[in-house]
């Protein structure tokens, strides 16, 4: 994220910017939503606490990575004020992010592609 972006944001979303969190249990239930929705952290770290099966982690990290795309086309839908070139690029930035590489290592270490 550049300085711009981080700068355009509300003061308590640009220090969330700023922590790693890690997630109570195993899936993306009440609690680790909240979670992340309230700190909108730069990132979350997996422990040994999240992690049962190959399976259950993928489905793990596609319920963060739906939450957060979510939170970010909420973010976008005022996008007229916040990009030059507006809600096209938006939409443009929100399709790169949703089309992103889905966690490749994790296929190749489990076996599951």
């Amino acid at each position: 994220m550049s300085s711009d972006q981080l700068f355009s944001l509300p003061f308590e979303e640009q220090v969330g910017q700023f922590f790693f969190i890690g997630l109570p249990g195993t899936e993306v239930d009440a609690e680790a939503r909240e979670l992340i929705e309230e700190i909108k952290p730069g990132g979350i770290i997996l422990f040994g606490r999240n992690v049962e099966t190959a399976e259950q982690v993928r489905k793990l990290l596609d319920d963060c990575r739906a939450l957060v795309l979510a939170m970010i086309a909420a973010w976008l839908s005022d996008a007229d004020d916040r990009f030059p070139g507006g809600r096209q690029a938006a939409r443009e930035l929100l399709a790169a992010l949703r089309a992103g590489p889905p966690y490749p290592a994790l296929g190749t270490i489990s076996g599951l592609r």
